[in-house]
């Protein structure tokens, strides 16, 4: 049987993996019983994720049942244009790609679980224009049931999860227990109302429409894919975005869609150009913008933050392999270092290895300038830091 062993290669920002059996095969097709089948929850460690462009993070995955994670198959969906993803039954390695927010699923015995992504570019200021955003803008809920959701701030830090206010129009319909950055909500009885969720550094509020159902949801709603996103200048000059209707009254509900400013200033931000569900969004200066989209057969708006930035990118260490996965053999695997967005001469003796102590025993490993080779020994993980010491 052959060995295999981890380890996890970055450059200045540590990545952390919870245990082996992340790489573990999910293909096998066990005959004569069908574990999807019994699959009652799948569920993310976080549902909010803030990643570096270039870094990784570790998106931890549990199923319920435990003993069946490894049997049956998830199917996972992300923006491949923004993230790469590593992903098997127990998580996923998330690797930032390109500035922008999006999410990623699995789905398992037809249960999604999501987490939103915010991918942040080298040489962006993120304390610049902060925002709320949230995995959630719609909540359906039965009378008596309860669900806890939750919001973050880009650009935040964590003392700024106590400065979270939260509050609802309409308390007959549910009860809210509001704690930091997260809010437990009860229905109460059938109806809808709003529930806000405001920050002192966030220029705009979020909303979330609570929907409370006896049987069946029939409520007519506007939904959109992406109610919050970003557009760097130097990277594109419009996007598109589209909203929909939930249970529409007739055919030609696409007609009755309205786009509007929601005030003077996010008229200089941005410039939108609709089409009934449909709209070019044209960044014009940098700054939060926020566009608040109607229906005649609706009875809430649905408001979406558009953040406009132009970023630089700064110079930053690329490896070749930021994960590796390395079998028992005589030959050793070998990782390259490289300076993104330098035109100058990069010494590469200048690059720094950090190999821990505790890597001994599980590898062999020889630097040599900007690559590192590796030879395993046995099963186990540890983590590699990079740095360069001098430029020119």
């Amino acid at each position: 049987m052959r060995k295999r062993f981890y380890i996890g290669l970055i450059a200045i920002l540590s990545v952390i993996f919870s245990s082996c059996s992340f790489f573990e095969s999910v293909d096998e097709v066990i005959a004569g019983k069908d574990y999807n089948a019994e699959i009652k929850s799948v569920v993310f460690d976080k549902t909010t994720m803030n990643v570096n462009v270039g870094d990784s993070e570790y998106l931890k995955l549990t199923l319920n049942p435990k003993e069946n994670q490894g049997k049956c198959s998830v199917s996972w969906e992300f923006n491949k244009e923004l993230i790469e993803a590593k992903t098997d039954n127990f998580g996923a390695i998330i690797t930032g790609k390109k500035a922008g927010t999006t999410y990623i699923k699995a789905k398992c015995n037809g249960i999604v679980s999501t987490c939103l992504l915010t991918v942040i570019s080298n040489g962006e200021d993120v304390k610049e224009n902060p925002y709320i955003y949230s995995n959630y803008s719609v909540i359906q809920l039965q009378p008596n049931n309860t669900t806890t959701i939750s919001a973050s701030l880009f650009g935040g830090s964590i003392p700024d999860m106590e400065d979270f206010e939260w509050e609802i129009k309409d308390s007959s319909i549910a009860d809210i227990a509001p704690s930091r950055n997260n809010c437990v909500i009860t229905a109460k009885k059938v109806g809808s109302t709003q529930l806000v969720c405001k920050h002192k550094k966030a220029e705009y509020d979020y909303t979330f429409i609570i929907y409370c159902y006896a049987d069946r949801l029939t409520e007519t709603f506007i939904t959109t894919e992406y109610n919050v996103f970003s557009i760097n200048k130097n990277e594109t000059s419009s996007k598109t975005i589209s909203v929909d209707l939930v249970n529409p009254i007739n055919a030609a509900y696409k007609n009755g869609f309205k786009w509007e400013y929601a005030d003077e200033k996010s008229k200089e931000i941005i410039s939108v150009n609709a089409n009934l569900n449909v709209a070019e969004i044209v960044p014009l200066k940098n700054g939060i913008a926020k566009i608040d989209v109607s229906h005649e057969n609706s009875q809430y708006s649905l408001s979406i933050i558009v953040r406009v930035t132009t970023i630089v990118e700064n110079t930053y260490i690329n490896l070749s392999d930021t994960t590796l996965l390395v079998n028992s053999s005589d030959t050793p695997y070998t990782v390259y270092a490289n300076l993104e967005n330098y035109d100058g001469f990069v010494d590469p003796e200048s690059f720094v290895w950090n190999i821990p102590d505790e890597s001994k025993s599980l590898a062999d490993c020889v630097v040599s300038g900007n690559s590192l080779q590796i030879m395993g020994k046995k099963n186990g993980t540890f983590k590699v830091n990079l740095n360069i010491q001098e430029i020119y």
